[in-house]
This record gives C-alpha cells, structure tokens and sequence, in this order.
C-alpha cells in the first residue's frame, strides 16, 4: 500500500544505524498507537454518545478545516495530536486509505500537500488522532508541530488505496519502506479486531 508522497528525503545511512534508528522509530510510533488507544473512550466525547448512525466528517472533493484539541509530545520528535469532531461524528476514513492535509507555509506560492494516516480507531466519534515524527527538512511535519490547541488543519478525504476485505487474501505482505508505519497498522488494527477475519499479516519495517 504505497503512498504518492514523501514526507521526508532518503537517509544516507547504512548497516547497523539504520536497523536501530528504524527499531528506535517503530517503537516509538507503535508505542504511540497504545497511547491513542488507552486515551479512546476515557478523555472522549465518545462516551455516552448517541446510538444514531455517525455522520462522516471527510469530505472527498473538498479540504475541510478541522480544529486541534490537544497535543501530547511522546519523545523530542513525535507528538500525539487530537483534533475535534462534532459529538456524533466518525472521521470517515475506510480501511488502507489515508487523507491529505493542506497548509500554505511561509512564502511559498503554492501550498503544501502531504497525505497522512490516523492512528485513532475507525469507529472512533467525536475526535480522530494522528502522530506526526517531524522532519529537520519536512515542512509539514514542521507546520503540524507549530500548531497550538485552537489552531486548524485543513484535510481532504479519503483517498482509497486498495480495497481491503475480510477474508479475501489468505495472506498480506506489507513493507513499510518510507510511507511509515501508521498506514500498516491501520490495516492491522482492522484484522485482528476482526474474529472473522483470518488473514496472515508480515510486516517488514525498514523506514
């Protein structure tokens, strides 16, 4: 499941270094995946929420502003972001999609677009998460990480990749050489949430 964007440049490091520095990052963005989910239904508007069908917030054809509720720093790169849905809202996003975000950054003519994967659950209501590592040369890891609560971030979306289906593939081969490892871990969360579901999962992680 490629993405049609970098967010950072090719590192120039080889052997030993980049095996831990990819362990070191996996930890970290995987260890934040946990965060997020110890924090859904605890701090969130999802509790008590209304047994009516959600709405989907994302909207396909058009960037939509979406407020930031808080921010959490989980080491001195990556920070876990909460940005806020109305009560019963879902963000909307189907499994192996992501969305793309939009800022005019600086003195730059034209915006920056870059896509991004949500570390929360699909089902999730009232909130959606991300965890974004910033880049010494990403501008809009950059721009996320300059956002304080109140601030906005404009998305759009979902922007299907392949379409997944419970059972459909005896197996899935996943590698995650610089798309991250937030867009696999969507797909796994799906399967093994799912009994029915009996896929075998590899993961090769060489960001």
């Amino acid at each position: 499941f490629s993405r049609a964007y970098s967010t950072a440049p090719a590192g120039g490091k080889n052997g030993n270094g980049v095996l831990w520095a990819s362990l070191a990052t996996g930890a970290v963005l995987v260890g934040a995946y946990y965060y997020t989910r110890s924090k859904e239904g605890v701090d969130s508007p999802l509790a008590g929420a209304s047994s009516e069908p959600a709405t989907k917030a994302l909207d396909p054809k058009k960037f939509l502003p979406f407020k930031l509720i808080e921010s959490t720093p989980i080491n001195h790169d990556t920070t876990h972001y909460r940005f806020s849905l109305e009560p019963n809202q879902v963000l909307g996003l189907d499994i192996t999609s992501c969305f793309v975000v939009k800022a005019k950054i600086g003195d730059d003519e034209k915006p920056t677009i870059r896509p991004y994967t949500p570390v929360s659950q699909q089902d999730a209501r009232g909130h959606f998460d991300l965890v974004i590592k910033r880049y010494p040369n990403g501008k809009m890891s950059n721009h996320i990480h300059s956002l304080a609560p109140g601030d906005v971030l404009e998305i759009k979306g979902p922007i299907p990749k392949y379409p997944y289906k419970a059972g459909a593939l005896k197996e899935v081969g996943m590698i995650a050489g610089g798309s991250g490892i937030t867009p696999m871990l969507q797909l796994i969360q799906h399967v093994l949430e799912d009994p029915s579901d009996n896929t075998k999962l590899t993961l090769v992680f060489a960001n």
